[in-house]
């Protein structure tokens, strides 16, 4: 082992260039009077100086100088990089999204303020909590397929160097870009009346595009390698959650439209057979019940078809109410 003439940090000794540095031995032209020190003496005083100044930044400040300056800020973690601070950056990331989230839940419609403590709430509550930390626990998955993208490109950094790329280069910018559309989206239905404008959409693309260009830099600092070369691994790795984001979006789309299909070929008057094979056929699932198939003496309900299709607890719903072989009544719902 031998000491880098810049950082004083031990290397092996065929090495050509520090591998926490980047500094090219051939190439270097610093003071030739520096004298080696011992490593081990001087390392934990710099690492415990710079991280104490990363302690000092809060989180607020943080996600300022990420979105601000991402080039200065991933040099500050290539010098120290603390990764037990960017898992609670991310966890805090994500529970702010969590917080909006319910926000939305209970401004549309869920139990008011002095309820918010009824089962159903409660129960929404755990649900999107147990889903947060899910998406922590898949942090650590993505950022080691993230870290074979740039292995493959060869890349120099560690798998700590791509966990920071995660939170600070892909979860800020495309969280705040999600929240920012949601805020805007409440302000119009609230200032307007309407449900909103369909250009917010940009909003949270943006903010995809703006994580893979941080994404991008941090890559391209923390591994050592060209920004074209980090830029790819950050289109190539984004593939991935973007799919699985992607997925369940289209999912519910596609069963809404076979869901108002079944209801269109439902006619007020016309006979009911046929509909059921009808809903089976377009890949809905189905349950016919027999007229009276709750107890209510006084308002017996009719035979119904329900079908109904999605992903997870978000399900469209086409209901067909029928009598005598025909159709009395219809409508198409979402539940979620």
């Amino acid at each position: 082992m031998k000491p880098c003439p810049a950082c004083q940090r031990e290397v092996q000794d065929e090495a050509s260039e520090c591998p926490f540095c980047g500094v090219v031995f051939a190439k270097w032209k610093g003071n030739a009077s520096v004298k080696a020190v011992n490593p081990l003496a001087q390392g934990p005083v710099a690492d415990k100086s710079t991280t104490a100044s990363q302690k000092q930044r809060g989180f607020f400040s943080t996600c300022i100088l990420v979105l601000s300056d991402p080039a200065r800020f991933f040099k500050d973690v290539k010098e120290s990089g603390n990764i037990k601070q960017a898992r609670w950056f991310t966890l805090k990331v994500l529970s702010l999204g969590y917080a909006v989230v319910m926000i939305e839940l209970w401004k549309n419609g869920h139990p008011p303020l002095i309820e918010i403590f009824t089962p159903v709430f409660l129960m929404m509550f755990v649900s999107f909590g147990s889903l947060l930390l899910l998406v922590f626990i898949l942090t650590f998955m993505l950022a080691g397929f993230y870290h074979m993208c740039v292995k493959f490109l060869r890349g120099k950094g560690s798998y700590a160097d791509s966990y920071h790329i995660l939170p600070y280069g892909a979860i800020l910018p495309g969280t705040l870009g999600f929240l920012a559309s949601g805020v805007l989206n409440s302000f119009i239905r609230l200032l307007f009346d309407s449900r909103g404008s369909s250009f917010l959409i940009l909003i949270p693309i943006a903010g995809l595009v703006w994580g893979l260009y941080n994404m991008s830099i941090g890559g391209s600092i923390l591994h050592r390698i060209s920004m074209k070369a980090a830029a790819f691994a950050a289109v190539f790795y984004l593939l991935m959650p973007v799919s699985l984001i992607s997925y369940p979006s289209l999912k519910i789309q596609w069963a809404k439209h076979q869901a108002e299909s079944l209801c269109a070929e439902a006619v007020i008057g016309g006979p009911v057979e046929g509909l059921e094979a009808k809903a089976r056929d377009l890949g809905l699932r189905v349950i016919s019940q027999p007229a009276g198939w709750y107890t209510d003496p006084k308002n017996p309900p009719p035979a119904r078809i329900s079908a109904w299709e999605g992903w997870i607890f978000a399900r469209w719903f086409c209901d067909i109410e029928h009598a005598d072989g025909k159709v009395i009544q219809k409508h198409t719902f979402y539940l979620d």
